[in-house]
């Protein structure tokens, strides 16, 4: 695609939706999570890694995940990630990578992240982020350095809840044009485990400057070998379902989200979890 095209698609996109906007966001990879619309703030597990890093303690062993997505089918912007977790005996570590996007447009987080568990029923973890962004009329890169951290608590044996916060300390992107602004946000919700087959999970995000969204999710495991899971979030209103397979130590997840304005965004994952 042409460079003029390309602007003008980001210019439409960012009339719908801040997916590409003048201010970095914060993307949070992982195709369990997206098939839950992101609820997962107190949901512990792999793709914690590119979410509350609080959750990375809850694995045992060293753990891989790989996740791919076509935003809104759109073949220019192509969401790549991946992570690895260590745990220790003191405490767990979590490394992670994503990029959105080609040669023309990019933008990318490199993160890593430290957990620990306080207690009993206590995680809490933080990560370290270098932010990057490539706009198509600069060839230098804008980037920044900024903090995350967040909080996991098990309030019962049924009830989990979970605190995020992402770029507390306010910082900002070296750009050619000066500095831009990554706005700082936050979320919490729970995760409620009714039943051993069943997760229902929800949670409030306000980011600076734009709506506060309500996320929800239900996850059914009928077997070990497979989950079905569905989701919805606003505004503006998107549904999201999808689907987890175990095979072995290898676990498949696939989810689809759509967006009423926008339409269509399929994403895939394979985590490999001793």
């Amino acid at each position: 695609m042409k460079k003029w095209a390309l602007r003008f698609l980001i210019s439409a996109l960012i009339e719908f939706l801040p997916v590409i906007s003048p201010a970095i966001v914060n993307r949070q990879p992982g195709a369990r999570s997206a098939a839950l619309s992101s609820a997962t703030v107190a949901l512990p597990g792999i793709e914690s890694v590119f979410h509350n890093p609080a959750g990375i303690t809850s694995l045992k062993h060293t753990s891989v995940t790989l996740y791919y997505e076509s935003l809104f089918l759109l073949k220019e912007f192509p969401l790549m990630a991946c992570g690895v977790i260590i745990p220790t005996n003191s405490g767990s570590f979590g490394f992670g990578f994503q990029r959105l996007g080609n040669t023309i447009y990019q933008e990318g987080k490199a993160k890593i992240a430290y957990s620990k568990t306080l207690g009993d029923h206590i995680y809490a973890g933080i990560g370290f982020d270098y932010l990057y962004e490539k706009m198509p009329e600069n060839r230098d890169l804008s980037s920044a350095f900024t903090v995350e951290g967040g909080v996991m608590g098990c309030i019962s044996e049924q009830l989990m809840a979970g605190v995020f916060i992402f770029n507390p300390v306010q910082a900002k992107m070296n750009s050619p044009g000066g500095k831009t602004e990554i706005p700082p946000g936050g979320e919490a919700g729970f995760a409620w485990f009714p039943h051993s087959t069943l997760v229902l999970c929800g949670e409030l995000e306000k980011v600076r400057n734009q709506p506060a969204r309500v996320r929800t999710g239900v996850e059914y495991t009928p077997d070990e070998a497979i989950s079905f899971r569905c989701g919805v979030y606003g505004a503006p209103l998107t549904f999201s379902m999808g689907s987890g397979f175990q095979f072995r130590r290898f676990r498949f997840d696939i989810a689809f989200s759509y967006h009423d304005a926008l339409g269509l965004t399929p994403r895939a994952g394979i985590s490999w979890i001793p």
